[in-house]
């Protein structure tokens, strides 16, 4: 009986790290937000708008221009300087941490997997 109390507190406590650990998984995950159009959005749709508008279209541009079609307006050099400048920035923003960050989200991930199985 007492074996039984002592498993239910040690379940208790590793369920516990184990919410812990996704927590911050997942608060660390949600920092990324800002960067999601990079997995989100067409990647060559985006090249595709840059090479013949300078920039993505929105909508309204595309409805206002609906029946001749939006004016092609080739990126300039300053366009291309400024994508060139916005990849540097967040290739070196993202700390070498991450890797050790996506560990422990994959330790989550299997924490998860560990806990429904209890």
């Amino acid at each position: 009986m007492e074996d039984m109390e002592e498993m239910s507190q040690m379940r208790t406590e590793l369920m516990e790290h184990a919410q812990n650990i996704m927590n911050q998984a997942t608060e660390y995950s949600s920092s990324y937000d800002n960067y999601s159009y990079l997995w989100v959005d067409d990647r060559q749709e985006f090249m595709r708008q840059f090479l013949l508008y300078g920039h993505v279209l929105t909508s309204d541009e595309i409805e206002s221009h609906a029946d001749e079609g939006v004016p092609e307006n080739p990126p300039t050099l300053a366009q291309f300087r400024q994508q060139v400048k916005r990849a540097h920035y967040i290739i070196h923003q993202t700390p070498l941490s991450s890797v050790l960050q996506s560990l422990i989200t994959l330790c989550a991930y299997k924490i998860r997997k560990i806990k429904n199985f209890f």
